[in-house]
């Protein structure tokens, strides 16, 4: 059986719901959080993903590695709590590390700090020459 030639964009949004804690975001939300996410991470590692369509369901192609899928999950984070912030809905609650945040704390700052932090350390894995 041969290797697989993309990645199901579902499996994305499946883990960024696992990650930020939540299942029901707006599907809207979550597609263009992966999709900014992919933009950011193909620029900082010099890399080529598309989004492809494929009889209805989107895929990244080529597959991802296993440290760029992590890389666009944190930036996918870092732009839920960006787009979060500015909302103003009720109940919102989020996790990253040892960083919550409800949406009656003014603790975002921190969140994005310690999400980009972490970004940031897996790029350098990456490509250690790259500019924080």
């Amino acid at each position: 059986m041969g290797a697989q030639m993309e990645t199901p964009f579902s499996e994305l949004i499946k883990d960024l719901f696992v990650d930020i804690g939540q299942e029901d975001i707006a599907p809207e939300l979550s597609d263009r959080c992966i999709t900014r996410a992919l933009i950011t991470v193909n620029i900082d590692v010099k890399s080529d993903y598309q989004v492809i369509q494929k009889n209805d369901t989107k895929y990244i192609e080529p597959s991802l590695s296993p440290l760029h899928r992590e890389l666009i999950l944190l930036q996918a984070k870092m732009h839920f709590v960006k787009i979060t912030r500015s909302l103003k809905e009720e109940n919102i609650s989020f996790k990253s590390g040892d960083k919550q945040v409800t949406r009656t704390s003014t603790n975002w700052k921190s969140l994005e700090k310690t999400i980009l932090d972490e970004y940031y350390k897996l790029l350098n894995r990456e490509n250690p020459t790259s500019q924080n």
